[in-house]
């Protein structure tokens, strides 16, 4: 539990695939917002190689695992979003590794910035 309510998840509603929408639920959401990071990289993120702990960026307990290659605001209802990510349809994405992780607002989050983060996921694009 970070904050004051269980941690926020990320729940893909299917299998990445190349020519479709990858669906990811998002529970746990204090405001009905929530950023969410995904990423191609975490050895070359732009904050360093990943996972990195944020404490040190105001935010303790919580590790930042998906590099901030994408940012996507998202807005749900009854502590739920949705998201969606459009996976091209060509071959050459296939086999590829992504990660996403939110970050949540949560007043009640005991820190400086009033956020923590979701749990994370790896993923893989097929056919």
């Amino acid at each position: 539990m970070r904050g004051g309510q269980p941690a926020a998840q990320l729940i893909p509603q299917d299998t990445p695939r190349i020519g479709a929408l990858f669906r990811v639920e998002l529970n746990h959401l204090p405001l009905d917002v929530a950023l969410v990071i995904t990423g191609f990289d975490p050895a070359n993120s732009s904050l360093g190689p990943l996972p990195l702990d944020l404490g040190t960026f105001g935010i303790p307990g919580c590790t930042l695992y998906a590099s901030l290659d994408f940012v996507t605001f998202v807005v749900g209802a009854t502590g739920h979003a949705r998201f969606a990510l459009a996976i091209p349809d060509d071959p050459v994405f296939v086999g590829t590794r992504f990660q996403q992780q939110a970050v949540v607002p949560d007043p009640t989050a005991g820190n400086a910035l009033g956020v923590v983060l979701s749990d994370a996921m790896t993923a893989q694009i097929g056919r």
